[in-house]
């Protein structure tokens, strides 16, 4: 929609130098070839538009068909890009740390490596004796442990404790606690890994956010002199002093000043939002 937007405003400055033109045109400050040239540039803008709106058509298709919304639904920005954004961080070590403590796949693998560690100590457990205690109470009519029998309700009571160790499990334990320990090892390997891919991608995209920024700051500066120099050259023009060559010029400089400046604060926002997913602060 921003994009047509911008093309929507070169169709209307197109629009206005061709009148310009025309007036020249009739005073004889222009020629037939000026007006010639601007009727080209506004069909030239009209196209913008039109391929601008098919573009907006299509992008919102293939965002329906991602999101398996229905025809009526209505898509509205989120975040208008005339909109302030979120203020830049500065300490990219507290970024960092706030990833490893809070991106989801880091805290899979910490809770895989501590399960394989207890599940070693389980198995490791199974090579030593076991000791149980039970007991019970009884209270029956005829109590089968009274003697001799009698007809009457009567309770018996009985603790004890029995120790029990199998030669199988002791030698199985060692080898079973082996393969949970390698695998809590592996682990706690692969770990390290993810971790610094996750400082590498926060690190890209700290950086993109900076270069993002300044990119903006700089094409919001080239907007600024492109609309002054569209003026002036139009004021030239109108005046008999300019050509309309230069006032072309011009135009064609502010329409790419103002796409550049779109790009930008649209990259600006994509910046913030993958910095917010390698922070894992958009997990759920």
């Amino acid at each position: 929609m921003a994009r047509s937007r911008v093309a929507l405003q070169a169709l209307a400055v197109a629009r206005g130098h061709l009148k310009d033109a025309q007036n020249q045109f009739t005073v004889g400050n222009a020629s037939k070839a000026d007006v010639l040239r601007a009727e080209t540039q506004v069909a030239t803008a009209e196209l913008g538009v039109e391929q601008g709106k098919a573009g907006v058509a299509v992008t919102e298709r293939q965002v329906r068909v991602a999101m398996h919304a229905n025809d009526d639904e209505k898509f509205e920005p989120g975040d208008p890009l005339d909109g302030a954004l979120s203020p830049q961080p500065s300490n990219l070590r507290a970024l960092v740390n706030e990833a490893h403590a809070q991106r989801p796949e880091v805290k899979s693998i910490d809770k895989n490596a501590d399960a394989a560690k207890k599940l070693a100590d389980v198995q490791r457990a199974g090579k030593y004796p076991v000791l149980s205690g039970f007991g019970d109470v009884t209270y029956a009519n005829p109590n089968p442990r009274k003697f001799p029998a009698s007809e009457e309700w009567f309770p018996t009571w009985s603790v004890g404790a029995r120790v029990t160790w199998s030669p199988n499990d002791f030698l199985t334990a060692g080898p079973a606690a082996g393969d949970f320990e390698a695998r809590a090892a592996a682990l706690e390997a692969q770990k390290g890994t993810l971790r610094d891919g996750v400082e590498l991608e926060v690190t890209q995209a700290y950086n993109d956010l900076i270069s993002a920024d300044a990119s903006l700051g700089t094409t919001q500066r080239q907007l600024t002199s492109a609309l002054e120099g569209e003026r002036v050259a139009r004021e030239l023009f109108v005046a008999g002093r300019g050509t309309a060559t230069t006032l072309l010029d011009a135009e064609r400089d502010l329409t790419q000043a103002r796409f550049a400046h779109l790009n930008a604060r649209v990259d600006a926002r994509i910046a913030r939002i993958r910095l917010e997913h390698a922070l894992g602060r958009d997990a759920k």
